[in-house]
């Protein structure tokens, strides 16, 4: 239970920091994503920080205090753009709003489509997401050529 708790959580940080663009992210910013999160994500976030073992697959770039919060970010950026993949893939429907024309055109999403491939495809085409596929970057080709190929 605490694995699935774990990647869990990892999932709705990683896809959260990504879908604003956000490499580092701050204590305050876990606890805004994790209270949304399904129960337990929080409590072991709490419990992990204060492990001397550290957290997974996320470094802290600097302790917080009682002015400013902890920054962190994943060890690797594929960390998180794995984790936002998978959420598109396994659950869809966790963001109403998002846009896939938008999504495919961010050359941030390089990485995420090229981890999704062939799954993330099919949810982006045949998913509740707004199809708004207007390609007006050359990101957006490369993605398409990526998932489709």
């Amino acid at each position: 239970k605490s694995e699935n708790t774990t990647l869990t959580m990892l999932k709705h940080i990683g896809a959260a920091t990504h879908m604003v663009g956000k490499r580092v992210f701050t204590e305050t910013d876990v606890t805004k994503i994790l209270t949304k999160a399904p129960p337990g994500c929080l409590v072991l976030w709490k419990s992990l920080r204060s492990d001397t073992r550290g957290l997974p697959l996320i470094k802290i770039l600097a302790e917080g205090s009682d002015i400013i919060p902890a920054e962190f970010q994943f060890v690797h950026k594929s960390f998180q753009e794995y984790v936002f993949a998978s959420r598109l893939i396994y659950e869809p429907n966790f963001c109403t709003d998002f846009d896939v024309g938008t999504f495919l055109n961010d050359d941030n999403n390089r990485n995420t489509i090229a981890i999704g491939g062939s799954e993330l495809a099919d949810v982006l085409l045949r998913g509740n997401k707004k199809l708004n596929m207007k390609i007006d970057r050359h990101a957006g080709i490369d993605a398409l050529l990526v998932l489709c190929p």
